[in-house]
């Protein structure tokens, strides 16, 4: 976040129900509340070149509700929530990707990978995916519908890895059971899966 090696923050998400944030320089180390079981995070430079962060949680005791909540950070690098969105109900947060919805604009846009726990069918237990895109910035707010991805599987759950091509034409999401690669376009913010690659 600054000219030199020590000049940046690093946030943290254990899972315990704090997010933390380690200013490098002075070995500082700020946290806040999110009450959630938060694991995943992103960061980025909002309109007025300050430092913003996203997390990824969710609340086991609310049937597994995903969040999305944006931090600020005050003058000491402490972080304070700024604004939180429900992005899924009995789902959690796996990764997020952040991009730009056109050519040289903000990143105002981000892709989030959910993982839908078990659900018991014929006398089985299966795990689902989806895929969906969240309007980012001022306006935090879900844009259009989720799409599945891949095929329900069985057994122990795993954790996608996800990725946005510089341009914000395309997503890809690989580590999947079934070994293969899925990529979607992200064209006017609607996912159209396009390849599957083995």
């Amino acid at each position: 976040t600054g000219n030199g090696l020590k000049d940046l923050v690093v946030g943290i998400a254990w899972g315990d129900g704090k997010f933390r944030v380690w200013n490098v320089k002075s070995g500082a180390v700020g946290s806040g509340d999110t009450h959630l079981l938060a694991d995943t995070v992103v960061s980025y430079r909002d309109g007025n070149n300050a430092i913003r962060f996203l997390t990824g949680s969710y609340n086991r005791n609310a049937r597994e509700q995903a969040t999305l909540t944006r931090w600020k950070l005050d003058r000491n690098s402490k972080p304070e929530i700024e604004a939180t969105i429900p992005v899924g109900v009995e789902a959690v947060p796996r990764d997020m990707q952040l991009y730009r919805s056109r050519p040289n604009g903000p990143i105002d846009r981000l892709a989030i990978a959910l993982w839908l726990p078990p659900v018991k069918k014929l006398n089985r237990f299966t795990n689902a995916y989806e895929l969906r895109l969240i309007q980012v910035g001022n306006l935090m707010k879900k844009l259009g519908e989720p799409v599945q991805i891949g095929k329900p599987t069985r057994g122990i759950p795993i954790r996608p890895t996800l990725a946005v091509d510089p341009t914000g034409a395309r997503a890809a999401v690989s580590g999947l059971p079934d070994h293969q690669i899925r990529t979607w376009t992200l064209k006017n913010d609607v996912l159209r899966e396009s390849t599957s690659i083995q």
